[in-house]
């Protein structure tokens, strides 16, 4: 089936195509559209500076599968590892298309070019692939599937940081913890990034649900890509309530509201 499936790096040709892959089922999703466009113009920015720094998998023609990434010196807000590319994630949500190899072969392209020099590198050989491969609770897990694919757990990280060395060897990143200011009682920062086009959506709809529950609390976005140094304060976590890191996601609600309602000290 491998002969049906064709790779192709996105130039601005093929933005909406890389789009499509993730946000077929919510094109007419208004909050949905505006982290669309924060995408599409984040995108286009890097492919500007840097080049592609996408590729989409076709199967009999259609877009079917995407992969994201991008130098880490070109994020503010990371660990900036010269040399060292950022997997954002590799996603097919179209049952039809699954198990036709065209996640592998995103990979293996990308692997492949790491090796000879990559555009969005200068033309540089990569040092390793770095991925936070969550997951969506959705078909095949990420972090599974990378493993698969020869990456391994990057010492000192969490369960689902990993990497594969190509020309270099693994160096670790630096960490980032939270560290409070008076300020931060009474507030919420809910951080987010323009690369993924559910990340501006799922901080609205997190600052909605605060709000729910204690309407005083002031909630303020961050977008790590122009407030960097914001988010770094922040320990680059998704999420600070009343001065208390939330570990939970809002897709795990349960738990979610749990730790919201102990941050914010209601019932």
């Amino acid at each position: 089936m491998l002969e049906k499936v064709e790779v192709f790096d996105v130039e601005e040709s093929l933005v909406d195509d890389l789009v499509y892959v993730c946000s077929h089922r919510l094109l007419k999703d208004p909050l949905h559209m505006m982290g669309v466009k924060l995408k599409r113009e984040w995108f286009l920015r890097m492919l500007k500076e840097y080049g592609p720094c996408a590729k989409v998998a076709y199967l009999y023609g259609k877009p079917v599968a995407q992969l994201l990434f991008y130098p880490e010196e070109a994020d503010p807000s990371g660990p900036r590892r010269s040399g060292v590319v950022r997997v954002n994630c590799v996603y097919n949500p179209f049952p039809w298309a699954q198990k036709m190899g065209a996640a592998r072969l995103l990979v293996e392209s990308l692997v492949e070019d790491a090796k000879k020099g990559l555009p969005c590198l200068g033309g540089r050989p990569c040092r390793f692939l770095a991925v936070h491969a969550f997951d969506t609770g959705e078909y095949y897990p990420q972090s599974a599937f990378f493993r698969r694919m020869g990456f391994r757990h990057a010492p000192g990280c969490g369960p689902n940081d990993l990497y594969l060395e190509v020309s270099g060897r693994f160096e670790p990143p630096p960490s980032y913890e939270y560290r409070f200011k008076p300020e931060d009682l009474g507030r919420a920062y809910i951080v987010y990034g323009e690369e993924c086009q559910f990340g501006y959506p799922f901080a609205v709809q997190m600052s909605r649900l605060i709000r729910s529950l204690k309407p005083d609390v002031e909630t303020v976005l961050i977008d790590r890509w122009k407030m960097a140094e914001e988010a770094k304060r922040l320990g680059l976590e998704g999420l600070v309530v009343n001065g208390k890191p939330i570990k939970s996601f809002i897709t795990d609600r349960e738990a979610f509201i749990r730790e919201l309602k102990e941050a914010l000290h209601v019932r």
